[in-house]
């Protein structure tokens, strides 16, 4: 195995086993999976934007975004709105509820993230 593969597939691994250490935090934090905490982090960060600007930043169809959203709706983490630029367009903002859970998913993902990072040998 050249260097080139080596290194590849350590960081392969580091990369699964972040996603998944993150995976299971959100779990017990009670969220739904990732895909549900990541809209609502994008949500929380970029509010205003519209469903679709949310299902180009997640990579997923349009109507993959709707049915998120509207799974988020329902659990009262989002809110739809009436653009202030266009009153033809809908846009997305986190309820206070959404903040919170998005602060914490956030501090999940920071806290595995730096345990991850402080576990790899300086040199």
């Amino acid at each position: 195995m050249s260097n080139n593969d080596y290194l590849a597939n350590l960081l392969g691994a580091f990369a699964t086993t972040v996603s998944t250490r993150i995976e299971d935090e959100i779990a017990e934090l009670g969220g739904r999976n990732l895909n549900h905490e990541a809209a609502l982090v994008a949500i929380c960060n970029h509010p205003n934007d519209s469903i679709d600007v949310l299902s180009k930043v997640l990579g997923i169809s349009h109507s993959g975004a709707v049915r998120l959203i509207n799974t988020l709706e329902k659990e009262e983490l989002v809110e739809r709105h009436r653009s202030e630029d266009d009153a033809r367009a809908v846009v997305l903002r986190v309820t206070a509820k959404g903040q919170k859970r998005a602060d914490n998913v956030l501090h999940a993902r920071e806290q595995i993230t730096s345990q991850m990072l402080n576990s790899l040998p300086t040199e």
